[in-house]
């Protein structure tokens, strides 16, 4: 999670620059209609709900009448990949899950269920670890078989 937030918060910083260096030029060029379609439809898969750091409830539907909107967009998006994957980091170390988990729709379990099964017992959390050291363990046999 550690170096996926370095990634985002590049990516940040990144967008902020463009957007600061182009701002006047961009705000004269229409949004592509993808970027109109994602941003101002209410169809998104996951979108409000993996965004951690907007309260509960809270729909995110930005401007986007303009190019600068746009890439202004993106760029709060990359923010918010920011705060989630330092959420993910807390997490990790024995914090809260950064979303309620139990959230897949096509799962057996209810969501009590779920919680309980996997976050809120200790049998849950060391499945957990034994399942990261296990792709661990497979990456690394595959890196030792690649300088065969």
């Amino acid at each position: 999670y550690n170096f996926s937030r370095l990634i985002e918060a590049h990516a940040v910083d990144t967008y902020g620059e463009f957007v600061d260096a182009n701002k006047e030029r961009l705000r004269t060029i229409p949004p592509p209609p993808i970027a109109v379609e994602y941003y101002l439809n209410d169809e998104h898969y996951l979108f409000d709900k993996m965004h951690t750091g907007l309260p509960d409830g809270f729909k995110r539907r930005p401007p986007c009448a303009t190019l600068y909107d746009v890439f202004s967009n993106i760029r709060d998006d990359e923010e918010q990949h920011v705060l989630t994957m330092t959420a993910c980091e807390e997490w990790s170390k024995g914090g809260r899950p950064p979303v309620d988990l139990g959230f897949n729709f096509n799962s057996k379990l209810t969501k009590e269920e779920y919680v309980r099964k996997v976050t809120q017992s200790s049998d849950g959390r060391a499945a957990w670890i034994a399942w990261g050291d296990e792709v661990a363990r497979i990456a690394e046999q595959d890196r030792a078989h690649e300088w065969q």
